[in-house]
């Protein structure tokens, strides 16, 4: 068995933040996009994490496209009094870690860009 770290704790913003999380094995770019569109016509800006960059409203920001850059990205819409995020998420195995679907694990996406 793989040992796995604990998630580290949730930023003190984390529940500011209303957040869309989108899975699956076709379609997630262009799903991401457009619940990020429809979030955006409740408020703005909104957050946008996927594998192809991390993004406010269609700005895509220059931040590293691991944990910290989707960290950098929700400080930066929390900061511009954003409510709403919407990401990518995959389970840890799809992104060569944890084997264990069962314990519900979620990371996301690391973005490329």
């Amino acid at each position: 068995m793989v040992a796995v770290r604990p998630p580290p704790a949730a930023p003190t913003w984390a529940d500011s933040l209303f957040t869309v999380g989108v899975t699956g094995t076709n379609g997630k770019t262009s799903t991401t996009a457009t619940i990020a569109a429809l979030l955006a016509t409740v408020g703005r800006p909104v957050a946008r994490v996927t594998t192809v960059g991390s993004f406010l409203d269609d700005e895509q920001l220059e931040v590293p496209g691991q944990y910290e850059g989707f960290l950098e990205t929700m400080r930066r819409c929390v900061a511009a009094g954003g409510r709403y995020a919407e990401m990518y998420a995959a389970w840890t195995e799809h992104l060569g870690g944890h084997d264990d679907a069962e314990s519900g694990q979620m990371v996301a996406a690391p973005a490329t860009g």
